[in-house]
């Protein structure tokens, strides 16, 4: 079938279907220009992608809540929470490995279901409601360690997956992979992912069909907060250590990574893959500026910037899609 697009339209559907990769493809070339020995090495690209892996994960957490029209405040106090709580575990009660995850995960899986509770069932306002659960995270924080950084002698296991790689790819990247994985088979090819989209999209409409709204809301919510704890436990390895706000700032970088996102993939709506390239985005331009020597307050500039560039495109992808829906309705 011929479109009936014209030439400009058709350019303009291009960048915004894949702004997101233009971008990164941009930082790139850039980068890879000013420092090529240096960003295109073996080390910087596994460096990259370790950076980029426990922060990307707590972004996928804060995706799951936007496909459904919610969003969440307090991943990056539940990363920080299941960071410092699973090496508490570990140091202070010498439990095993697999037991410190399981309470760690455990812990902040509870604290999404009472905020999806807060949400779905009592009607607050999710800005209000999963911050104030943030807080009550942070209450813990400080609660389980006094606001001290715990550090002792751990199983092996979590230097192994900390520090350790197979086949040149770093284990923390693969752990990010397969969450990568498992959130695009659910949210793209099961009849739960379809639903979770009919709830973003319309929930009054989807709730007159049938669909459980609330329900599905509020294990968004869980999902979220366990994936937030997982991406924390991911940190706190890398690091060696528990510290009491090592993930707080993952808040920021996930909506900027969600709302870059719309700019690929499903083009004006939140996706996995879409987060991924918007997390790669942010990371290459953290290590990019690192590498050419720039002060560290040209990150926050970067941060600063990247955050109202992916509002900007965002809300210019879902306008587009949108008018352009429109325009198909009407013929």
């Amino acid at each position: 079938m011929k479109s009936n697009l014209t030439f400009v339209e058709k350019g303009t559907r291009f960048l915004v279907n894949y702004s997101a990769l233009i971008v990164l493809a941009v930082l790139i070339v850039v980068f890879g220009t000013l420092s090529p020995s240096a960003f295109f090495s073996l080390n910087n690209l596994q460096n990259i992608f370790v950076q980029a892996s426990p922060g990307g994960v707590v972004a996928l957490a804060l995706t799951i809540t936007m496909i459904v029209g919610e969003f969440d405040l307090s991943v990056g106090y539940m990363a920080s929470l299941a960071g410092l709580l699973v090496f508490g575990f570990m140091v202070n009660h010498h439990d095993s490995f697999i037991l410190s995850v399981f309470y760690s995960l455990g812990a902040t899986s509870l604290l999404g279901l009472i905020s999806g509770l807060i949400v779905s069932r009592l009607k607050v306002n999710a800005f209000i409601g999963t911050l104030g659960i943030g807080f009550v995270a942070v209450g813990i924080v400080y609660s389980f360690s006094n606001g001290a950084l715990i550090t002792g002698k751990t199983p092996h296991i979590v230097d192994t997956l900390g520090l350790g790689s197979i086949i040149k790819i770093q284990n923390l990247t693969l752990l990010w992979i397969c969450c990568i994985a498992i959130l695009w088979v659910v949210t793209e090819r099961t009849p739960l992912g379809v639903h979770m989209r009919a709830i973003g999209g319309q929930a009054r409409a989807a709730e007159l069909v049938g669909l459980p709204v609330a329900k599905i809301r509020m294990w968004a919510f869980v999902c979220s907060a366990f994936l937030a704890g997982f991406g924390g436990i991911m940190l706190s390895m890398r690091l060696g250590s528990g510290q009491p706000n090592a993930g707080n700032g993952y808040l920021l970088d996930g909506f900027s990574a969600t709302f870059l996102g719309r700019g690929f993939y499903r083009a004006g709506e939140f996706s996995v893959p879409g987060t991924v390239v918007g997390a790669l985005i942010l990371q290459v331009g953290y290590n990019g500026l690192a590498i050419i020597g720039m002060p560290t307050a040209a990150k926050y500039y970067f941060s600063g910037g990247t955050l109202v560039v992916a509002l900007a495109l965002g809300t210019i992808a879902g306008s587009y899609h949108f008018k352009l829906n429109d325009r198909k309705r009407k013929k």
